[in-house]
């Protein structure tokens, strides 16, 4: 679509949802390829974005649009071809993200087929803080139940086998913005998992997440904070579920007991001095690991009745651990691993 090269007059704006007297000041805008209806009657300019769309159906959903849309008036200095002018100080990728929901051009994007692709982070948390700051509850709790399907208290086992959503996707820095949506909608079953996540981040936790806009988002001071003492603590439950496991002797049903005895203290350097175990990491890895040192992978192993009795002790340690997440984190979550 091409651009329009006149000018827009100054515009209304609105911040965190509340209207605001400031002008904005005459400059050009580019029209949004995706929404600018030629019958729509109201502009919204986001960053250098304007999107000419519907008020009534806007206002219809949202409480906040409505009081908005109420308070402006199409006078010369505050309009567009007869069309009231507000500026938002939203992104334009997510009001664009928004409005795809709001006022489909195909189908519903929440409405998801089998073969549909998933939905990525960005999608999902822009319209989550959108529906948030314009009080369009439904659509913000379809959006909330998507993160929660990722990111939702649910097992240790549940979440080992499936933690890959199959209607989200997102990147490696995905557990910040998931932190601070948790924050902002104050819903606090989804911080264990995401603040656990936050800590297997490295330096992407210092330098943050990249929006689409470019913007960088950050945990707060205090959530980072929770994952550096997280850290410690993940580090002695390391030590104490290798111990625990690997170092309380063979299983009872054993009968090469001297063997396995062996095998185990052998095995247990070994993993201790190739850095198998990451304290990060404390929920992950251990079946894996307790397999490794079995017969007949390893010629050397412990037998099957103690690889067993192995299994069962990881299984034991990392729940005891996933209780303890929000503890560990300092943090209040109702009925967690209920």
């Amino acid at each position: 679509m091409s651009q329009d090269s006149r000018p827009f007059k100054r515009a209304r704006s609105v911040t965190d949802g509340a209207e605001s007297s400031d002008a904005t000041p005459h400059g050009d805008f580019k029209r949004s390829e995706e929404f600018w209806m030629p019958d729509g009657n109201i502009v919204l300019i986001a960053g250098e974005t304007a999107f000419r769309v519907y008020r009534g159906l806007l206002a219809l959903q949202s409480t906040v649009f409505a009081d908005l849309f109420a308070s402006s008036s199409p006078n010369a200095e505050e309009s567009y071809e007869d069309c009231p002018l507000i500026r938002l100080t939203d992104s334009p990728h997510d009001l664009a993200h928004l409005l795809r929901v709001l006022l489909p051009t195909s189908r519903m994007l929440l409405q998801r087929r089998e073969d549909d692709p998933q939905l990525s982070l960005h999608q999902i948390s822009a319209i989550i803080r959108l529906t948030h700051k314009y009080h369009i509850e439904d659509l913000h709790g379809q959006a909330l139940y998507v993160l929660q399907d990722a990111f939702g208290p649910r097992s240790l086992r549940k979440w080992e086998d499936d933690f890959c959503s199959a209607l989200l996707s997102w990147d490696d820095a995905g557990p910040i913005a998931v932190v601070n949506i948790a924050r902002l909608t104050d819903t606090p079953s989804l911080l264990p998992i995401a603040l656990y996540e936050c800590c297997n981040l490295g330096e992407i936790l210092i330098d943050g997440r990249k929006g689409e806009d470019g913007t960088v988002e950050h945990l707060s001071p205090a959530d980072l904070k929770r994952c550096v003492r997280a850290r410690n603590e993940f580090a002695k439950e390391a030590s104490a579920l290798t111990s625990t496991i690997f170092n309380s002797g063979p299983s009872g049903d054993c009968t090469t007991l001297d063997l396995c005895t062996a095998s185990l203290h052998s095995f247990l350097v070994q993993i201790m001095t190739d850095g198998s175990v990451a304290d990060s990491a404390v929920l992950e890895n251990w079946d894996y690991v307790v397999r490794r040192g079995a017969r007949p992978r390893n010629n050397q192993g412990y037998c099957s009745a103690c690889e067993r009795e192995l299994l069962a002790r990881a299984s034991r340690e990392t729940e005891r651990v996933w209780s303890r997440l929000p503890k560990i984190f300092d943090i209040e979550v109702p009925n967690w691993d209920s």
